[in-house]
This record gives C-alpha cells, structure tokens and sequence, in this order.
C-alpha cells in the first residue's frame, strides 16, 4: 500500500514509542488486523478490537508499525521481516513497537509503560532520553541566536570551478570567506545514465568544512534470483543492495557518513526533520509522474561523531527519492532509490550553531555561469539523443560534443540569457526561504548582473571587477584605498528593493 505525499509528511512528523510489560506470560492474541506494505516498510493497522491489549495500550486505527525490541532483548525491522517479525514481536510477555501515527504534533520519540490487565489508554509519555528518536531541528533556532555576533568586516571572494569536459570552461562560481581553501569541479560520470554533479570541499580553520557530494543512487531486493546475479557482479554490487532508509535523518548515518567520514567514530544522529518548503517548491517543478510508486522527501539531519579525536557536529541536507518497482508475481519487491544534492555543513561540537549561517549564505551562493549551463544542456539533450538511438560509444561522443559546444557557444543569445535567468531565479527560491528561516538577508545585483543574499547586519557592500565582496559596518572604509587590496577597482553595491 503507498502513501501520498501529503500522507508520508503527516507520518514522518511523529515517532512513538510503547513499550507493553505484562506481569505473567502472555499468548492472549494483541487483538489487532494488519497488514504488511513493502513500501512503507511497515504494518498498518487497519483496525483495533476493544478491549484488547492493543486497545488498552493505545494502539489505533491507521497506525504504523515499523519495528521493535522483543521479549529477548533483540531489535526487529519490520521491513525486514514482514508479517513474521510483527507476530514474533507481539507474542512475547514483554516488547516495544515503534509506532509512526500520522498527524501527532512533531515531538521525540516517547515511551508509553504499561501493564496486561490496564483498564485505559495510556494517559501520558515520557521521554526515552538519549534512546528517543531525532527531534525537531533546534540546531536551526540556536543559530538564529548567534547572528547578533557579527564580525567587523565579512571579506568573500568569488572562486571559480571549472568542468575538464568542457575545455575548463568555469562551471560554477561562488563567494566564499577570504581564508578558506576551496578544492571542487564539475564531473561527469560516464556511465549507463550519463550523470553531472558538482563536487566541491571548502575548508576553514579547525575542521570547519562545507561539502558538496555527488548523487548517489542503490537497488534493493531480497529476491533470490537478484541476489545471485548480484554475488556474480563481485563485492561492490553486493554491498550497494541497500535499503531505503524508514527514518529521518538515517541515510546521513547510513550512507553519507560511511563515505564522507570514513574513520568516524561514536556516530550518533542527534536531530533530523524535513524541508517542507523545499519539498512544495520541488512537487512544483518537478512531479511525480500520476501512476508512479515513488515517493520524494527532503531531509535535513544534525549527526556527532568523533574523528581523529576531535568531536564535530555536522548538518546534513539531501534529496531522498525512493521508488517501488512493478513486482513480479513470485519475486520480492525492488526498490530503487537515491539521494540528490547532498551537501554539509561541520564545525567542533557546540560551534556549528555559531558558525552555521554564515556556512549557509557561502553555500547559497554557489551559481552556474550561463555559458555553461547551457552547454551542459545541449549536451544532455544529445545524449538523450544518442541514448535513443542504443549507440554504444556514449562516453567518446560526450567528449567530442563538450568541446565541440564550448567552442560553437562562447556567445550567449540574449533569449538563452533570460532562460538561464529564469532557472537561476527558481533555484534560489527554496534556499532563500531557507535562509531566511535562519538569518535575515538582503539582495545585491553584483556588476555581472546577478542577485546574490547576503548578511543583512552589514550597512555597505563592495565588489571589485574580480567578483570579490566585502561587507562591512565602518563608514570610513573604503577598499580602492586600502594597500592590502589585490585590486583598487571596488565599487559598492546596491540593496534591491
């Protein structure tokens, strides 16, 4: 059974715990009708007898049972194990079920102790502690408090990453703190789905970082025949049947930890929610197409870990679509799954909060240049073309064509400029709204021609012809003057209204 959209947001806001103690043993049944859906990695409740345990416990119609801890101890996935994990669970004298309830407000995970022979409902929750599942995002309201601790002056300069395909034609641009180091490109990845992503590392002083990582996209199936294929392929096949994440936040331990932070040590998600706005601004643009079984959250998570002795906290955001493919009659069900755009923002544990904003406003100024957006355009078009066609010489072709456009394109026609345009203004839409959940910004239009957010608590911007900013509050200031300046070519910038 798959859920709606509108449906999986309701169910993702609520975690909760009961945990069922019974005083003898128990094979009185728990007096519940379920039914096990693979895409939701869940037993749904479909009705509660009165009178039950299930009844006196608090379970209700429409519930989601995703797991639990058995009468041994044990942790059991009930989208592992299906319909016998959930009767092995709820056979035992003592258990726990982690429950999703769709449309209880967004709180931690909480844990419900009762007894068999209760005459009511559960009356309250209390905390599980450190055992709770991730909470609402708080690292975001800590960081709106820091931003009256501003520093004089904010120095950013414009960096510039280049995509080898094209003939190191500059791909994307950025503003980033004067004494940070910047390592990142554009890459292709020429495989069976010809792929761009944006790569990029942005380094400052005592293990601050900003990461932008490449998509990263599994197959999963417990079916025995896709398995043995897969044994055939080698390890790496094996290891990337992976499955799709049934919390919050748990693909930023999963998967993004175990490559970004492969030495990481005492790994521990701390808070995770969803970007709703993001996730409305996307179903806009881009649907999911009626009649497919795919379902499109955005994740935010805030994980600590311990690495080469230093603790950090680290914030996740990515793009999680997960699809079910048809089934097979006799075959288990397939799922392919993905995370778009991840990109994280570090700091020592208890300086992220401070610090966050700041990393937010770089990261939201990362732009394509118009020349190369729409070249890489063309070229997607022609290997769609060239797909169509089953060539089988995809990977020589897309070099040839790359410079072939970049040399064809060094012009941009002024209807490609305000397409490009169009684009950009609708990319920055949903990291506006999210930066300004977090710190008040204003627009500049640089001497290019484009629209960047910057601080709001610095009264005069400059840019010189390089692209370099600098904001600042000190009326006497003027860098033309300053020796210090690479350049004495400033000119102070605008707010739009």
């Amino acid at each position: 059974m798959a859920l709606s959209n509108s449906r999986i947001r309701l169910l993702a806001a609520m975690a909760l715990t009961l945990v069922v103690s019974t005083s003898a043993f128990a094979q009185a049944p728990f007096g519940v009708r379920a039914q096990f859906s693979p895409m939701d990695g869940a037993m749904v409740i479909a009705q509660v007898t009165p009178g039950s345990l299930a009844a006196k416990h608090g379970i209700r119609a429409g519930d989601y049972v995703v797991g639990g801890i058995d009468a041994n101890g044990r942790r059991l996935d009930i989208g592992q194990g299906g319909e016998r994990a959930f009767a092995a669970l709820v056979r035992g004298a003592t258990f726990t079920l982690f429950v999703y309830r769709p449309g209880r407000a967004p709180d931690p995970r909480m844990q419900i102790r009762v007894t068999r022979g209760a005459s009511r409902a559960p009356s309250g929750d209390t905390p599980t502690g450190n055992a709770a599942e991730p909470g609402s995002l708080t690292i975001l309201r800590d960081a709106a408090k820091h931003q009256s601790k501003k520093p004089v002056a904010l120095r950013l300069r414009r960096e510039q990453f280049k995509d080898k395909s094209f003939g190191d034609m500059v791909s994307h641009v950025m503003l980033v703190p004067s004494d940070w180091r910047v390592r990142g490109a554009s890459v292709w990845t020429p495989t069976e789905t010809i792929t761009n992503h944006f790569i990029a590392t942005i380094d400052g002083e005592d293990g601050r970082q900003i990461r932008f990582d490449r998509a990263r996209n599994f197959t999963y199936s417990q079916d025995p025949m896709y398995l043995q294929v897969l044994r055939s392929q080698g390890q790496a096949a094996v290891a990337n049947n992976i499955a799709p994440p049934q919390r919050l936040g748990e693909a930023s331990v999963t998967v993004l930890m175990r490559v970004l932070r492969p030495r990481a040590t005492d790994v521990r998600l701390e808070q995770a929610g969803r970007d709703e706005q993001s996730e409305r601004m996307f179903e806009k643009l881009s649907p999911i197409p009626a009649g497919l079984n795919s379902r499109r959250t955005i994740e935010a998570a805030l994980v600590s870990y311990t690495e080469n002795g230093k603790r950090y906290e680290e914030f996740f955001w990515y793009i999680q679509n997960v699809t079910r493919l048809n089934d097979v009659m006799g075959q288990a069900p397939m799922f392919t799954w993905g995370l778009l755009a991840p990109r994280s923002y570090r700091a020592p544990a208890g300086e992220l909060a401070a610090c966050l904003a700041t990393m937010f406003q770089v990261a939201g100024s990362l732009r394509e240049t118009p020349r190369w957006s729409i070249c890489r355009t063309k070229l997607l078009q022609q290997i769609a073309r060239i797909r169509h066609r089953g060539a089988m010489e995809r990977s020589r072709i897309m070099a040839e064509s790359a410079r072939q456009i970049a040399q064809t394109n060094s012009d941009i026609s002024d209807s490609q400029m305000a397409s490009w345009r169009r684009q950009q203004s609708m990319r920055d839409g949903g990291h506006k709204r999210t930066i300004n959940g977090i710190a008040e910004v204003h627009d500049y239009r640089t001497r290019d021609g484009l629209t960047v957010p910057l601080d709001h608590g610095y009264d005069r911007v400059f840019e010189d012809r390089l692209g370099n900013i600098i904001l600042t509050n000190d009326t006497n200031f003027d860098p033309s003057t300053d020796p210090s300046m690479r350049t004495n070519d400033w000119v102070q910038l605008r707010r739009e209204r």
